[in-house]
């Protein structure tokens, strides 16, 4: 049987800890089309269900909770396996 693939936008909602505002946005900023592998994002931005009062919530992780939107492309799929 063949494999499809079709894009799709995943959002995600990303945890900062930073002295103030400016340096949380610049933070955000770079991660600015950073591709990021879900099951294990690396040591880069860290996936934490973790709450916000727990001392070991990372300095920059995604919430585990995200939406997928799409596709946006009308359902073209990208046969990859024959």
């Amino acid at each position: 049987m063949p494999i499809y693939g079709i894009d799709i936008k995943i959002y995600a909602t990303a945890y900062i800890r930073a002295d103030n505002e400016k340096q949380a946005a610049k933070r955000a900023a770079s991660l600015n089309n950073t591709v990021l592998e879900i099951l294990d994002a690396g040591p880069e931005v860290a996936i934490s269900g973790r709450s916000f009062a727990d001392p070991a919530l990372p300095d920059l992780s995604l919430s585990p909770a995200m939406t997928i939107v799409g596709p946006e492309n009308d359902g073209e799929l990208e046969r990859l396996v024959v």
